[in-house]
């Protein structure tokens, strides 16, 4: 072992030690959002000047991952790996689960599953910030029982108060649907900062392009604002947002990459 002799030097290596010590301890909540691997139903504009009865069992399909699909599902524990993750949540559907299932069993992790994390339309995103929509469905969360088959009871849960999915969002009545959205997607914030807000907790979140999107508007507003935009999350693409001392989130990785400096800037919060 080297050992410091010169005072100078030494008290350098300290002040550095501590610094890097403080900044560790001051981290603050991450949330990570990671999209499923390409399904089929992801491909069928790809497939329409095929004949239909020429296209593979997969196209159009949102309960079968296509061959790059699987491609991007076999590296997705080696992408999470580098991570550590306190709680683990996911969306319902087949291919939000399938994920991560392989992780999960790799790791001995389960899941829970969030029907909020569930996909939606994205037309309303323009009207998602909006001051005056109209009042939320009252039977939002009422919806059908979410089934977990048995071979995946070991990895994934089902929280006592979401057991069923949210009714599907209106279409050609963007107002309304907005703030259904707004009422789902609070929900899920809510949730983690009521039960981890002031920890430094790490919070992995496996879902959808438009969900994971609207999250992200919803969490760190000023990147949508004034041509920020994020841009579409790619399959298998993760984001995180770490949260500031003065509860607002900052965006750090957006499709596995950093996030540059300027982008990462908040300049509006709507800090829960």
């Amino acid at each position: 072992m080297k050992v410091i002799h010169n005072p100078l030097v030494y008290i350098i290596v300290v002040g550095i030690y501590l610094s890097l010590f403080s900044a560790r301890c001051e981290a603050g909540l991450k949330i990570y959002y990671i999209r499923h691997g390409e399904g089929g139903h992801n491909v069928v504009k790809e497939w329409q000047k095929v004949p239909r009865e020429q296209w593979p069992v997969w196209v159009g399909n949102q309960e079968m991952f296509t061959p790059e699909g699987k491609a991007q599902v076999a590296d997705v524990p080696k992408k999470l790996s580098v991570w550590h993750f306190d709680f683990i949540a996911v969306s319902p559907a087949w291919r939000a689960r399938h994920t991560i299932l392989g992780w999960l069993q790799a790791q001995g992790r389960t899941a829970e599953i969030w029907p909020e994390l569930e996909e939606f339309g994205g037309a309303f995103f323009p009207l998602l910030d909006a001051s005056d929509l109209p009042p939320p469905n009252a039977s939002l969360f009422g919806d059908s029982i979410i089934y977990l088959p048995a071979g995946e009871s070991a990895f994934f849960t089902l929280r006592e108060d979401g057991k069923n999915r949210f009714g599907k969002l209106p279409s050609g009545n963007d107002a309304q649907a907005a703030s259904d959205a707004r009422v789902i997607l609070q929900r899920i914030i809510d949730r983690i900062v009521t039960k981890f807000g002031d920890t430094n907790k790490a919070i992995l979140l496996a879902g959808h392009a438009n969900n994971g999107s609207a999250l992200l508007r919803m969490l760190v507003p000023a990147v949508f604002h004034e041509g920020g935009g994020a841009g579409g999350i790619k399959n298998t693409g993760v984001w995180m947002v770490e949260r500031q001392p003065d509860g607002c989130f900052r965006l750090i990785l957006f499709n596995d990459e950093p996030v540059a400096e300027t982008v990462k800037e908040q300049k509006d919060c709507n800090a829960p």
